[in-house]
């Protein structure tokens, strides 16, 4: 009986060590854990919960609809609000909610999406003028739910045919579908799959690599866009999802809440991770306190465990420092900054 459990104990090592090579297997976040302290911006325009943000060297915009305006301004270097912008509307230089704000470091430029039309504005910061609009197909009657950007490519995240991504070009035509969903997702049809699998992306600005995490699973993965074909370059996954698509998403209380919010800049893939339970998330699954770092190959490289709970952010890397709209010591939401 020994001899046999021997065996068995070697196979499981073995095929856990085959699982490890091959960037399959559970990830340990907590390994290198750095504490960051936030600091309260003191914005007394702000309303409600601020939604995306990005910087644009001095500039924070974030979405923060309110009276008719759906952007707001904020110049970090003089600490002080600048102002609304972006009407409400179908007109010139208006755009319709609700709106996401894509991440790109081109400075004058600001990259917003209009979900429930399918397109992507590019305005000139900080004149917020409409420089472009792209209007994105699909195979499928759903339109990219969101969008993020590489060198080349657009990457949409929706309900496909086949694949949980799509790849588009420069002028919102959809090139090609990919990505697998994990565990029993593959064999689920379209629409279930994508509820149940549904995530966080985020793209590298300078290559073609971008990364995907789920939000009711801790799958993460690991891609690279081309010509030719996507690459999948790294995968890390542990648990199923916890939750079950009768014609609605109902989640079990038990599920661990995982990848709610990215960002991606030509160094590292950061995501933003709860790790708690649905319950003891208030049934949310929505923010954490916990922003993971891995590099473009996908390897961990640290985990950032803010003193407070993080509902989305952006990262500036020449100023090292992370903006987020997060709770405040008050209880209420507010832009937090941390150091990175």
């Amino acid at each position: 009986m020994k001899k046999i459990k021997t065996v068995v104990f070697s196979l499981i090592i073995t095929a856990c060590a085959l699982s490890c090579a091959n960037g399959k297997g559970g990830l340990d976040y907590r390994r290198n854990i750095v504490p960051v302290k936030g600091v309260l911006l003191q914005i007394e325009h702000l309303t409600g919960k601020p939604y995306d943000l990005v910087c644009k060297d001095d500039l924070l915009i974030y979405y923060d609809y309110y009276d008719g305006e759906l952007l707001s301004m904020y110049d970090l270097k003089k600490n002080r609000f600048v102002g609304r912008f972006v009407a409400v509307g179908n007109g010139p230089d208006e755009a319709v909610p609700p709106l996401a704000v894509v991440s790109w470091p081109q400075k004058d430029r600001l990259y917003t999406y209009q979900r429930n039309t399918a397109t992507l504005s590019v305005f000139g910061v900080p004149d917020f003028r409409i420089r472009n609009s792209i209007r994105f197909a699909s195979s499928t009657p759903w339109n990219p739910l969101k969008l993020a950007k590489t060198r080349d490519f657009y990457i949409g995240e929706t309900v496909y045919d086949e694949g949980r991504f799509g790849v588009y070009n420069s002028e919102g035509k959809l090139l090609q579908t990919g990505g697998t969903y994990p565990f029993g997702g593959k064999d689920l049809d379209p629409m279930p799959a994508f509820i149940l699998y549904q995530g966080a992306t985020c793209a590298n600005p300078e290559n073609n690599r971008f990364a995907v995490g789920g939000t009711f699973c801790d799958h993460i993965a690991f891609y690279e866009a081309g010509e030719d074909g996507i690459t999948l370059l790294k995968e890390y996954a542990s648990s199923d999802v916890r939750a079950t698509y009768p014609g609605q998403l109902v989640v079990d209380k038990e599920c661990v809440i995982s990848y709610t919010g990215a960002c991606g800049t030509a160094s590292y893939c950061y995501m933003l991770y709860s790790g708690k339970t649905c319950a003891a998330n208030g049934e949310r699954s929505e923010g954490g306190n916990c922003i993971i770092v891995f590099d473009w190959e996908g390897n961990y490289v640290k985990t950032l465990e803010a003193d407070r709970e993080i509902r989305t952010f952006c990262v500036d890397e020449a100023a090292q420092m992370i903006y987020a709209a997060a709770l405040g010591d008050d209880g209420e939401y507010g832009i937090i900054k941390f150091k990175l």
